[in-house]
């Protein structure tokens, strides 16, 4: 079986130099959840909480990545960015913090899938939840919608 926290983690480190400032860490992968953690003392502001744009980026990242992991998964040459987000910061972010991405509505993902395949292109909403690591309430302190655009790559 292969290791997709590994590669993941391999292609973000080769691909995007920025990351290796954030200090993050692939915590798990089940083909339908990502969730990526991220050090405070890396990504702090002038208040010692988390930076915005660090809890914006880790949000962004993980998003990418389950979509990223996925179309590996299904053996597609494909390539994910971006299209269109917003974030809501509900509370300071004020201990190690991580990102939660789920595929939840399986029938969104599937109809993504296969316009993939028949149009070569798709988007697909995704919803990332930031908490605090090890808070066992799981609170949600920031929330990212983000709209990802996917294409096949060309050989």
């Amino acid at each position: 079986m292969k290791d997709y926290k590994k590669i993941l983690k391999d292609y973000i480190n080769k691909n995007i130099p920025i990351t290796s400032k954030m200090k993050f860490k692939i915590e798990s992968y089940d083909k339908n959840k990502l969730v990526i953690s991220a050090l405070l003392n890396a990504n702090k502001n002038d208040k010692n909480s988390a930076f915005a744009g660090s809890i914006y980026s880790l949000a962004v990242l993980t998003g990418w990545g389950l979509l990223k992991l996925k179309l590996l998964c299904e053996n597609l040459n494909a390539d994910t960015a971006i299209h269109n987000a917003t974030i809501i910061y509900h509370k300071p972010v004020l201990n190690n913090f991580i990102a939660e991405c789920s595929l939840t509505d399986n029938e969104n993902y599937d109809e993504f899938l296969t316009r993939l395949k028949e149009k070569s292109n798709a988007k697909l909403s995704l919803s990332i939840k930031i908490s605090e690591k090890n808070d066992p309430e799981n609170t949600v302190k920031a929330e990212l919608n983000g709209e990802y655009f996917s294409w096949i790559k060309k050989q």
